[in-house]
């Protein structure tokens, strides 16, 4: 796992948070909304670590690393929609849709540049 794109990841994700929060006029904090999201990325990346699918190296691995984002992501929505009771399929679309996009442009840039 390059820790460079796990640091860009999760910009974006400290960016999709606070942008959802201020278009959506949402009542819960910035934590509350990142908590499911945090509780994901750690029990998938350290799943993932642990059964050494994943390493910490200075190796890019393009799409294992996008696969496990992209994982971690999906299943910080899903308990997002346990906790609040209701599942939103389209929003699940959009978290998804929005991980695949600006997470693969950071790999993309990587790969053409670095």
């Amino acid at each position: 796992m390059n820790v460079k794109f796990f640091i860009g990841d999760f910009g974006l994700l400290l960016f999709f948070v606070s942008q959802g929060r201020e278009t959506h006029n949402s009542e819960g904090s910035f934590i509350e909304i990142l908590l499911p999201f945090l509780i994901s990325i750690a029990l998938i990346i350290g799943l993932l670590y642990r059964i050494g699918f994943i390493t910490v190296d200075k190796e890019p691995e393009y799409v294992k690393s996008l696969r496990v984002w992209v994982s971690a992501i999906a299943i910080g929505a899903l308990i997002r929609f346990i906790i609040q009771g209701s599942f939103e399929p389209l929003f699940f679309l959009v978290v998804v849709s929005y991980t695949i996009a600006f997470s693969g442009t950071i790999r993309v840039i990587h790969k053409l540049f670095y």
